[in-house]
């Protein structure tokens, strides 16, 4: 994929995100409004486009191929658990917790599903939910870990099996099995998975209002999560994959290499504000962290595509 695709493919997305930060700014999009969104995005689109990435007709190399994204998704999200605590071990408390969760995790569904869709179609969407499955297992258990200690196996577990990942397991369960679902199902269930690059793309695009222009530059640490969240660990990763192909011990090309890179690249993950708001953080800082680096993402995002595209894997 030349670059003039990625820039014309990511930047629809970023106008789509305008889009969002003037109606918020006009009023039109409330805080209720945004809680209301939000929840049909999570609950209802979200596993729409999930289940009709799983639609096809089964193929062993993908399914190969699926399982290699899975079990790299969960290689990934453990080396960088344990990076994270060296990185930022001197910080303040709530600032650790913090930093270490937008470090570790990208915002892998609002925003890598709508990416993926537009860069890969709806094989992206396929394997990159096969990805955001080990995310909801890291991220409700390890990431809420990080900023509470009172959480209990039984809340963790119901917080596990939410509504996405519920709808990747019986995508995955429909995928394996012969069973289809008929037509005037599947329609219906495609149109509003649809429905998820713009819903998605409002969303975050509202959060972009609530920064001061005056705050977004007296924060370096920002800078520097933001730099290893968007850059650095995509081209690492990128890097450990290509050494690991050459020696013959993964074989991982085209569509399914590009899309665990491309997650990678994604921004903070959304959750860091969600958990900071839930757990008595620091909302603000992780707020602006969260919007900061979404707002880069718009310059780094193509620059990982079009140079892990060079490799030619």
């Amino acid at each position: 994929m030349d670059i003039k695709t990625i820039l014309f493919q990511v930047t629809a997305l970023f106008i789509m995100m305008g889009v969002g930060l003037l109606v918020r700014k006009l009023g039109y999009l409330t805080d209720e409004t945004k809680r209301g969104m939000t929840d049909i995005l999570i609950k209802i689109v979200t596993p729409a486009v999930v289940i009709s990435s799983f639609s096809g007709a089964f193929e062993h190399d993908k399914m190969s191929n699926a399982i290699i994204v899975l079990v790299g998704a969960f290689v990934i999200h453990a080396v960088l658990c344990l990076i994270s605590l060296l990185l930022f071990k001197n910080e303040q408390k709530d600032r650790k917790a913090v930093l270490r969760f937008v470090f570790i995790f990208g915002n892998f569904g609002f925003m890598g599903f709508p990416v993926l869709q537009s860069l890969f179609g709806i094989d992206g969407v396929f394997y990159g939910a096969m990805f955001t499955a080990a995310f909801y297992m890291f991220s409700w258990t390890f990431g809420v870990s990080l900023f509470t200690k009172t959480t209990g196996i039984k809340e963790k577990l119901k917080s596990i099996f939410n509504v996405p990942f519920l709808s990747v397991i019986i995508g995955l369960l429909m995928y394996i099995s012969p069973f289809r679902l008929p037509a005037f199902l599947q329609s219906p269930i495609d149109a509003i998975g649809a429905m998820n690059t713009p819903l998605s793309m409002l969303i975050i695009g509202s959060s972009f209002a609530e920064i001061k222009f005056k705050e977004v530059f007296t924060e370096k640490k920002i800078y520097v999560v933001s730099a290893l969240r968007l850059i650095a660990v995509p081209l690492c990763t990128a890097g450990v994959l290509a050494l690991l192909n050459l020696s013959g011990l993964v074989s991982l090309h085209g569509v399914p290499y590009h899309v665990i890179i491309t997650e990678e690249a994604m921004p903070c993950a959304a959750y860091g504000a969600i958990f900071a708001t839930k757990f008595g953080s620091d909302v603000k800082f992780a707020s602006k962290t969260v919007a900061i680096a979404t707002a880069l993402s718009v310059l780094t995002i193509p620059l990982v595509v079009w140079v892990v595209g060079m490799l030619g894997i």
